[in-house]
């Protein structure tokens, strides 16, 4: 293959032009020898499906009949291929094997450019003149309602006691969209123009958990603002401020008897899954129940802290944990999070898996019954040392 690239010319005397042709009429014989088999493939799944007529099944026959034979043909040819005493009979069947393979991969590859690169595209799109833009606003509203109705009430008629998200991948961004825009109404004085009041402050509170798994927030918040135009640096920060109102990493916030300091956001993900992310630019200054007018206090409360020497972070407000995943088991392993019970159940004894947080309001669950209590608030921030702080830009670290 290298003499073929690097001068093919002298490649094709070195073999001779019999051979290449050979060569040629194996690869499109085998190659139609692939496209019969993936076509009985999807005839046969048609009927057992219920699909398809008769007249449909009979000229697919018989497509399938012409191309087995013009493939048939063509491979015949390459076998009988004289080369250096013996014939191409080998490379026919490696051929085989690798159009299969690479049809296989291209088929794969289209498959999740369409359904994960589609969907960020359609759902990143803030243009209001985009195609895209009315169906993203019905998938966040789907998603909006969703919450409302399982927050507000129930179907035994008073409301639950605790309400939990569970979101995954392209899923957490629309979730974390959704709270964020309840979040707004909840907390307006005044409702906004044309939106109806849909959760009580009350109903807010019993929302305790957001667990993300497989998570493309950290992409899709990329796409959002490298796409997205806006008037100046100053509005994606006091944007981003949001998230330490409403999210918190702090596991005790679980034993509040409400969300009052704030909803606990657990990030699971594995490490092959090359969808998801360690969950590390939502980072904010806000405390949990501060809204963004309390933002400007925030800051130079950073900034007073900052002031001392040391480095300040803001606060990430998510509690991550990952694994490597079942790689290669699965070569696949975006999909995999309910199947797997580290998803489920924690690993060491430091650790917190998802039953730990569905289960936080149930006493009987846990090895010690602990009295609800109030959790101590957690810092703006936490001094870093010079090295990590290094990591960060200087807008981060204000940030």
């Amino acid at each position: 293959m290298a003499s073929l690239l690097l001068n093919p010319l002298e490649f094709a005397k070195l073999i001779g032009p019999g051979v290449i042709a050979g060569l040629v009429f194996g690869l499109i014989g085998t190659y139609l020898w692939w496209q019969a088999i993936r076509s009985l493939w999807f005839l046969v799944k048609g009927i057992v499906q219920g699909r398809g007529d008769v007249l449909a099944v009979v000229s697919r026959l018989v497509a399938i009949a012409l191309l087995t034979a013009a493939g048939g043909i063509l491979v015949y040819f390459e076998w009988h291929t004289p080369v250096a005493g013996s014939a191409l009979r080998s490379t026919g069947l490696l051929m085989i094997v690798s159009i299969a393979a690479f049809d296989f991969g291209r088929s794969y590859l289209a498959w999740f450019v369409t359904n994960f690169f589609g969907d960020v595209q359609i759902y990143t799109t803030n243009n209001q003149n985009s195609e895209f833009y009315a169906l993203r606003e019905a998938i966040l509203q789907k998603v909006e309602d969703v919450i409302v109705n399982v927050a507000a009430k129930s179907p035994a008629g008073a409301p639950y006691d605790r309400v939990y998200v569970l979101a995954h991948s392209l899923g957490s961004t629309i979730a974390m969209d959704a709270l964020i825009r309840l979040y707004d109404v909840v907390k307006a004085p005044v409702p906004p123009l044309g939106v109806a009041p849909t959760l009580g402050w009350s109903d807010w509170l019993r929302i305790r958990g957001f667990v993300t798994f497989g998570t493309a927030l950290e992409k899709t918040k990329y796409f959002f603002n490298a796409w997205s135009a806006t008037p100046s640096q100053g509005w994606e920060q006091w944007n981003d401020d949001i998230y330490g109102g409403l999210f918190t990493a702090d596991r005790s916030s679980l034993d509040s008897p409400d969300a009052s300091f704030g909803i606990y956001w657990l990030n699971s993900w594995f490490f092959s899954d090359f969808v998801s992310d360690e969950i590390t630019t939502y980072r904010s200054f806000l405390l949990p129940g501060e809204t963004l007018a309390d933002a400007v206090n925030a800051r130079d409360d950073a900034r007073a802290l900052a002031a001392s020497g040391q480095a300040v972070l803001a606060r990430c407000v998510a509690d991550n944990r990952h694994r490597f995943g079942p790689w290669p088991r699965h070569i696949e392993t975006h999909t995999w999070y309910l199947e797997h019970p580290w998803f489920w159940h924690a690993s060491t004894r430091t650790d917190f898996a998802t039953l730990d947080v569905l289960t936080s309001g149930t006493p009987l669950a846990r090895k010690a019954v602990r009295a609800a209590r109030a959790p101590a608030m957690p810092s703006r921030g936490h001094a870093v040392g010079r090295w990590e702080a290094a990591t960060f830009k200087q807008w981060h670290v204000e940030r």
